[in-house]
């Protein structure tokens, strides 16, 4: 932030300029509840093809991340139609990648956590329209339209959200308000109580607007 907040430009000769009497931003966040399962995400690609992936790679039935590809293949009309609703609500252009991303998170996929008590089930996070011709060329897009809790599709939004604001010429005054918040969480996570469970979070993810 120091350094960020503080650029001016460039010199003469290329080199930058800070002035560090400048006065630092006032930023607010948005805190989600961050789960304790594996990263996921489902995405339909030009051609219309759609396929399941973990963080790193495509995921098949034959090389499964704790059930994940072999769910979105069961349920692949529930993500068809949601791929056909972010198409008609948010603009996307023709042609490009479209993914979404979430947490699958569940019945043993990890241990010692409130989140493990409720079926296997898929918690949106992200939305994000890539165009294939440059990868570099992304936009990320409201995901708040999506959820189908029937088939244990979730939005990580309609659970409990927070929201700080972070003045960075005294940070320390947002620091413990950040600090009882995610204590709190991790003492009893939100998302399980709302499913009847009891049972120690995470934390929190914390994005800056």
């Amino acid at each position: 932030i120091g350094y960020h907040s503080a650029y001016t430009g460039k010199d003469a000769t290329g080199e930058p300029i800070y002035d560090f009497t400048r006065p630092k931003p006032k930023i607010h966040f948005t805190g989600t509840v961050k789960l304790h399962g594996t990263n996921a995400g489902i995405t339909l690609d030009p051609d219309g093809d759609m396929y399941a992936q973990s963080r790193e790679q495509v995921i098949t039935t034959r090389t499964d991340n704790a059930g994940f590809a072999r769910y979105v293949e069961d349920n692949a009309f529930v993500f068809r139609d949601m791929f056909a609703n972010i198409i008609i609500n948010r603009d996307v252009p023709t042609g490009w990648y479209i993914t979404v991303f979430g947490e699958w998170a569940g019945r043993g996929i990890m241990k010692g956590v409130g989140i493990n008590n409720i079926e296997k089930s898929f918690f949106i996070f992200g939305l994000k329209a890539t165009n294939p011709n440059d990868l570099e060329d992304y936009r990320w897009l409201d995901c708040s339209i999506l959820r189908d809790p029937m088939h244990r599709v979730y939005n990580i939004f309609d659970f409990p959200v927070y929201s700080v604001e972070v003045d960075f010429e005294h940070p320390e005054v947002a620091a413990e308000e950040l600090e009882k918040i995610v204590a709190q969480v991790e003492k009893e996570c939100p998302v399980a109580d709302k499913f009847g469970f009891k049972g120690v979070g995470e934390g929190i993810v914390f994005t800056g607007e």
